[in-house]
Parts: C-alpha cells; sequence; structure tokens
C-alpha cells in the first residue's frame, strides 16, 4: 500500500511541477481574450461567467491532453512506435497493476475534457441536450482525439501507439459526459 501511495504522489508532483504550467497559462489568456470579447459584445446571453468557467475549463483540459501526450515529448525518440501496440492492459487483464497508474492517469486525462464539452454545451442555447446523443457525440470525440494522439506519438516517434490508451482515454471521455449528465439531473430536481 504504501509502494502504490508512494507511486501515485511521484505522478502527481510530477503533473504539477512540469506539465502544469502551460495549461494554466493558456487557461489564464483564454479567460482574459474570452472577458475582453464578452466586453467589447456586451451580449450577456453568451458571454456570462459560466460559460466562461466551462471555456476555460475546455481550454485547460485540452492543452494539458497536448502538453502531456505530445508537447512534453518533443526532442524524445521512440525507435520503433508500434513495439508497444497491446501494453498497458494492466486494468483489463489483472486487478494488480504493478503499481503502474498510467492507465488510471489515461483515464482521468479525457474525463475533464467531455466534461467541459457538455458544460460548454449546456450554457449555449438552441442546442439539443439529449442525453443518448450527449454520451454518444462525447464518447466519440474522445475516441478520435485520442486516435489522432497515438497516430501523431506514431507518425512523429515521440511516443508508441497504444490500443489501450485508446480504450482508457475513450472511457475516460465517456465518465466525463456521463458525470455531467449525472450533475445536470441532479441539478434540474
Amino acid at each position: 500500500m504504501k509502494k502504490l501511495i508512494d507511486t501515485l504522489i511521484s505522478h502527481i508532483s510530477t503533473y504539477f511541477s512540469d506539465m502544469l504550467v502551460t495549461p494554466l497559462i493558456t487557461c489564464l489568456a483564454a479567460v482574459a481574450v474570452f472577458t475582453l470579447l464578452a466586453y467589447i459584445k456586451k451580449d450577456k446571453r453568451v458571454f456570462n461567467a459560466s460559460t466562461a468557467f466551462s471555456v476555460a475549463l475546455l481550454v485547460f483540459s485540452c492543452v494539458s491532453i497536448l502538453q502531456i501526450t505530445l508537447l512534453s515529448r518533443i526532442g524524445t525518440y521512440v525507435e520503433h512506435p508500434l513495439d508497444r501496440l497491446w501494453e498497458n492492459r494492466q486494468i483489463i487483464t489483472s486487478w494488480k497493476y504493478k503499481y503502474d497508474l498510467s492507465c488510471i492517469l489515461n483515464v482521468l486525462l479525457f474525463a475533464p475534457f467531455t466534461f467541459s464539452i457538455c458544460l460548454l454545451r449546456g450554457n449555449l442555447k438552441g442546442i439539443d441536450n439529449k442525453i443518448s446523443k450527449v454520451i454518444i457525440i462525447c464518447t466519440a470525440l474522445s475516441f478520435f482525439v485520442s486516435l489522432a494522439i497515438e497516430v501523431s506519438q506514431a507518425v512523429f516517434h515521440v511516443g508508441t501507439f497504444q490500443i489501450f490508451d485508446l480504450i482508457y482515454n475513450t472511457l475516460g471521455g465517456f465518465i466525463g459526459a456521463a458525470t455531467y449528465i449525472i450533475i445536470s439531473k441532479r441539478k434540474k430536481r
């Protein structure tokens, strides 16, 4: 148990120290631009605090995904990016995932992405928000974004194409959309 906690703390501290600066700066810039547009347009129906928050969360999650999966790996070179195609299947094949938290982090990486998309959709009027449609669109979107990232890693040799990363990221996208649906249903009560 101690080894699991130490590994978790190590992963989280690495994330916060190395990979959080760029997403935070970009998020602050997006909020500044959004605020400037709100001031210029003076349209309270579109530019409000809730929409600004959902835009900021979307920008933060998109830049975090890019930072963790691609940008932080620039300068590295992977000789054979398809060698580890079936690696990282610990959650599916064994519940004792050898203290490797990358599969859990892959799930958690895409949950805020689809949650923020759902949040932004919920703030915009006139958009169809049927539960099944939202879940399907967000899950498909997380799959295709993850596929683009995995292909980019293989093409540019900055990572390896892994099938289970694709599965974990898509699962994270589903969880983010489902979380939004659950929260919005409870809020309406």
